[in-house]
């Protein structure tokens, strides 16, 4: 018996055939099998630049699963991304799910960083995340601190340009003046040439003078050596003794005249020798003038 489809029911059979088949080659393109069971895990990101759904999920380079659902969380602090992995994949507890660039182009990747631990994730869990920079990113951050040093040098360098508005007037002037000091030094000198031509002739006879000096230096070295050797050999111990005898006896005779006990020192402590020495010069004294005065009083001359 044959059966016999109208033309409604044959529209809508088609229409179901294209729709699974759209569905299926859709999930086929994107990586998931028609028969294989996938196990859904969510992980937070506080960035997601440059992620999209459908961006592949490895493990070593190996794709293992793909971004399927974006979404920010309740308080809208993070984006918490849904993932689809193989459901023969068993991806152990403390793994990391890290966010990196995919190629020069631009693109990005989820990398699983496999852990050590035994026990296992399950179906929903909730993934450890992190984030690699990427090449433009570390470039940005390198030459970052170098723009704004180069920004601040040259902000140093236009207000110094500031500054230094006018040095060129300056410099003219100044140049000017150097120019006339050096026009007056030329003249001064061509004045005082005669001057100076003496002044170094009398430089280069007092050369000529210490020269003859410095030759005969080593001779007079000679004669203060020959010197030093003839005080050397005088009898300086002997002379030193005798001075020092002499000292001696300056000293005991010094104490003689201080010891009032001794002829010397009742001669020199007697007081009334002492007077009777003045008393007698002044008269000595008068005496003299006496006979200056009266020189017959004491002389007699008598004539035959």
């Amino acid at each position: 018996m044959k059966l016999k489809l109208s033309k409604e029911a044959k529209v809508g059979l088609l229409a179901i055939i294209s729709l699974s088949m759209l569905y299926f080659g859709f999930n086929f393109l994107k990586g998931r099998g028609f028969f294989s069971s996938n196990n859904t895990y969510y992980i937070p990101y506080d960035n997601t630049n440059g992620l999209m759904v459908s961006n592949p999920v490895t493990i070593h380079g190996v794709t293992i699963g793909m971004v399927t659902k974006m979404r920010l969380n309740q308080d809208k602090s993070q984006v918490l991304v849904e993932v689809e992995v193989d459901g023969d994949i068993e991806i152990p507890k403390g793994s990391v799910a890290l966010l990196r660039e995919n190629g020069l182009l631009g693109g990005m990747q989820i990398e699983l960083l496999l852990s050590r631990s035994q026990e296992i994730h399950q179906d929903g869990d909730t993934l450890r995340s992190s984030r690699e920079d990427g090449m433009f990113t570390a470039i940005e951050k390198q030459t970052k601190p170098i723009i704004e040093k180069l920004d601040s040098t040259l902000t140093l360098i236009n207000s110094l340009l500031i500054d230094f508005e006018g040095v060129g007037d300056i410099s003219k002037r100044t140049l000017q003046h150097l120019s006339a000091s050096a026009a007056e030094l030329q003249a001064m000198l061509h004045e005082n040439r005669p001057v100076l031509h003496s002044t170094l002739q009398q430089v280069e006879q007092m050369s000529g003078n210490l020269n003859q000096a410095t030759a005969q230096l080593p001779q007079t070295m000679q004669k203060l050596d020959a010197v030093a050797d003839s005080l050397q050999h005088l009898p300086l111990q002997q002379t030193i003794e005798q001075t020092r005898q002499s000292l001696a006896a300056l000293q005991q005779v010094l104490e003689q005249a201080n010891d009032p006990s001794g002829s010397m020192g009742a001669l020199l402590h007697d007081k009334a020798l002492y007077q009777n020495l003045v008393e007698l010069s002044a008269d000595l004294d008068k005496l003299l003038i006496d006979l200056r005065n009266n020189p017959r009083r004491y002389i007699k001359v008598s004539v035959f």
